[in-house]
């Protein structure tokens, strides 16, 4: 199947509010096996990205960062244009580069968006938790973008899908940590946080 790339014009708001998008197409994903038919944004690397991945790689991981060309994931652009406050709707979105650490402490997710970086995911290990490294990392990691004016954003909301009543209380747990790490909304009601205005 040919690709077809949609004028800017007529993409999705979520798309459109990602700068770091630089072209929207039609065409096949292959998601675990299964194959799907669908809109998708392409997101080539951008110079503040590939910047701040650079000194994070310095400054904060102890093994070889990892990039993933074409990785198909979901939960990148999501927005708070829904009028539920705790419903999340997944835009999927194909990106061109996409940076992976593992560490020993577990596993932290990047990728372009907009001015700056999308932290899409930081998880520690299960044993390890509760003792502040995640804290720490996110302290390095906030040092590293005001030194260089490199906002970070991120999702104030937990990878996994949690479907349970207690899944607003977690929200709320989450929200609260990441406002002590002084993100907030990027505009009202927005589920993208940033840790710069």
């Amino acid at each position: 199947m040919k690709s077809i790339i949609k004028p800017k014009k007529d993409w999705i708001q979520q798309f459109k509010d990602n700068r770091a998008i630089s072209d929207v197409i039609w065409g096949v994903q292959d998601i675990d096996g299964k194959k799907s038919i669908g809109w998708v944004g392409l997101t080539p690397s951008t110079k503040p990205f590939s910047d701040f991945m650079n000194e994070a790689q310095k400054e904060v991981f102890i093994n070889d960062i990892m990039l993933v060309q074409n990785f198909h994931y979901d939960e990148i652009v999501q927005y708070a244009h829904q009028n539920t406050e705790y419903k999340v709707k997944k835009i999927s979105l194909y990106a061109s580069d996409f940076i992976a650490a593992y560490e020993e402490y577990g596993k932290l997710l990047f990728a372009p968006y907009d001015d700056g970086v999308m932290l899409y995911g930081i998880n520690i290990k299960p044993e390890l938790r509760g003792k502040g490294i995640g804290t720490n990392i996110m302290n390095k990691l906030y040092d590293i973008s005001e030194q260089m004016n490199i906002p970070i954003y991120l999702i104030p909301y937990p990878d996994d899908n949690f479907r349970t009543k207690n899944e607003k209380k977690l929200i709320d747990r989450l929200k609260k940590y990441y406002s002590r790490l002084e993100f907030g909304p990027v505009s009202e009601n927005s589920l993208v946080w940033s840790n710069m205005e």
